[in-house]
């Protein structure tokens, strides 16, 4: 999933720019710094750092390039966007994200592939397709390189010339951001500029002290970035409840509490998984202030857990905000990011397709008188205001709960309400009722998430011995068989799909087949129906799934109970739907036939199908 990332920027030691005797400033200048030639120890990614001689207007005037030795081919270029720039201000391109975040404590400004180097590789910048700085090894002979190299750093030591930038005029002094980050500084340590003729005072602002709500602003971008600040407040959620997120959240005092709505009172606080904190921790921060995929945060440099004295200098109580469903609109939960929050009505879990994966359940509030959110078009004609009302209000009416935890199908979950371990006697089902459930809002992965420390009540559903009584003679039900693939996926040959050039979707061994074979026929026993429409299963010429089935189902009843219709390929896509039923009660007449029409398979014209071709 694409995310935004944006510019970092760093406090910076200035002097005036000014070359005593020069006919006019030099022009618009961004040079390379420094490289990290990762992957090093920790998972370090690949790392270019750039920084801003001069004031850029527009960054979209110039590139960076990586070429192979500096005398091989030219590797890929990154084209900045448009934006701007101010003298002094860091830019980091990575290859990737998350190994740099945990790493380096804060989000780099871009990732690209141009970052992917060797520590003696050539770095250019282009300035209108011209380039004005190299960085790194510009030929085979090792003479005259403006950089050092040790252990997988490279550092700057010089300029090289160009036409727009008089390098005679400048030095370079101090350690640059990465070697600070190589000694486990939690925060880049700039260079100090100065001019070689007149080096004059260094102009050091300090960190700003400010309230929470003036770091988070009332927009989706925090007006602080880049700045550094202390900030004071009491966790409410911290790394001992969400361990893999890094980091804690702080929120304000009551008596510190603005009185604009739009400025949510709470902010995480990344601190590269120090666990230094519990709930409840009167606490001051100094860090950088960030735009961490739209969440801000402060990349903390320092946290101090206040002393008894401090915190009786004044009322530090926290009340968490109230969320109401439905919402005006999703984007107002960006004034209660970072807080505490409280969801006194009664929402149901109404989603948990990404459980297992991500550890997300979703909970919300129905529609009217309903027992859980349904599907629009489930209930109203596609396209009628019916149908948009409910998916307005479907939308507005939702939160996602989130486990904390950034690693995909973990061996073990969490219980998205008590979070205690998963269990099949801890278990939660679909319709399950949460009454003033309490937790902390998050944004990540283009959703506002709640991370929960607690609720009031819980009331979980259960199961029913058999399904409701309907009348009638004949049971007609339905089950996805979860890609079920009779041709195993060896993960080279796509061999399967109607043209068999598509990839098998399914068991990627025999045991695994093995496995997905007992538990679906378990299941088509306990259903015990006279017609059953299948999901998901193998549509690949000459292999029938549905033969398969059928003749476990029949070993398992011990008698030829169920038989198939046998369609063959249906539709062009890798898997298809298809029938099995028991002779007994219901019996084929005529041919079978497939529903594969443009006008069905696309019905609202969109140039993509929405429906799978219908046996």
């Amino acid at each position: 999933m694409k995310r935004v990332l944006r510019v970092v920027s760093l406090v910076v030691a200035m002097v005036a720019t000014t070359v005593p005797g020069a006919a006019a400033a030099p022009g618009e200048m961004l040079i390379v710094t420094g490289v990290v030639d990762g992957p090093l120890t920790g998972g370090i990614p690949k790392v270019v750092e750039i920084y801003a001689v001069t004031d850029i207007a527009d960054l979209s005037d110039f590139g960076v390039g990586s070429a192979n030795n500096g005398g091989g081919t030219d590797g890929q270029e990154f084209t900045f966007p448009a934006g701007s720039l101010s003298a002094g201000d860091y830019v980091y391109i990575a290859t990737e994200a998350v190994a740099f975040e945990t790493f380096f404590g804060f989000a780099p400004t871009y990732t690209s592939g141009m970052a992917s180097i060797n520590g003696d590789d050539a770095i250019e910048v282009f300035h209108l397709g011209a380039v004005v700085d190299t960085f790194g090894e510009i030929d085979q002979s090792g003479v005259g390189q403006p950089w050092e190299y040790t252990d997988g750093w490279a550092k700057r030591i010089g300029l090289t010339a160009s036409a727009s930038f008089d390098v005679s005029d400048w030095t370079f002094s101090g350690p640059d951001a990465l070697d600070g980050v190589a000694t486990n500084s939690a925060a880049a340590i700039p260079y100090a500029i100065e001019t070689a003729a007149t080096p004059g005072p260094v102009v050091d602002g300090g960190p700003l002290t400010v309230f929470i709500h003036e770091v988070q602003g009332p927009g989706a971008v925090s007006p602080l970035v880049g700045e550094t600040v202390i900030i004071e407040g009491v966790v409410v959620g911290d790394q001992e409840t969400f361990s893999r997120l890094a980091g804690f959240f702080v929120q304000e005092e009551d008596v510190d509490v603005d009185d604009n709505a739009l400025t949510s009172e709470g902010v995480f606080v990344f601190n590269s998984f120090r666990d230094s904190v519990s709930i409840g921790d009167v606490v001051r921060v100094e860090g950088l202030v960030q735009e961490r995929f739209n969440n801000t945060q402060i990349s903390a440099t320092s946290v101090e857990v206040l002393g008894e004295e401090e915190v009786l200098e004044k009322n530090r109580t926290v009340t968490p905000a109230e969320v109401v469903f439905p919402l005006d609109a999703v984007s107002d939960l960006e004034a209660v990011e970072g807080m505490s929050v409280v969801f006194s009505q009664t929402l149901v879990v109404s989603e948990y397709f990404n459980y297992d994966r991500f550890g997300e359940v979703v909970i919300a509030l129905p529609f009217g008188d309903e027992d859980r959110p349904y599907t629009p078009t489930a209930v109203a004609e596609p396209g009628s205001a019916e149908m948009l009302e409910r998916l307005s209000w479907n939308l507005r009416s939702r939160i996602t709960i989130d486990d904390g935890i950034t690693s995909q199908n973990p061996n073990e979950v969490i219980h998205p309400i008590n979070r205690d371990p998963f269990t099949l006697e801890n278990r939660f089902r679909g319709g399950d009722e949460v009454t003033g459930i309490v937790g902390t809002i998050y944004f990540d992965f283009g959703l506002y998430r709640l991370l929960p420390t607690g609720f009031d009540t819980y009331d979980r559903t259960e199961r029913p011995e058999s399904p409701d009584e309907v009348g009638g003679r004949l049971q007609v039900a339905t089950l996805n068989a979860l890609n079920y693939f009779v041709t195993l996926d060896d993960g080279v040959n796509d061999v399967c799909g109607a043209d068999q050039s598509q990839e098998c979707r399914g068991a990627d061994s025999v045991g695994e087949f093995e496995r997905q074979r007992v538990k679906l026929i378990a299941a088509l026993v306990g259903l015990d129906a006279d017609v059953v429409g299948l999901v998901e299963i193998e549509n690949t010429p000459g292999v029938s799934p549905l033969a398969d089935i059928v003749s476990g189902l029949n070993d398992a009843l011990g008698a030829r109970t169920y038989d198939y219709i046998d369609t063959g390929v249906a539709g062009t896509d890798a898997i298809k739907v298809g029938i099995i039923y028991k002779p007994a009660a219901v019996t084929q007449i005529g041919r079978t036939a497939v529903l594969d029409s443009p006008e069905f398979l696309d019905p609202t014209g969109s140039g993509e199908d929405r429906n799978r071709a219908a046996v």
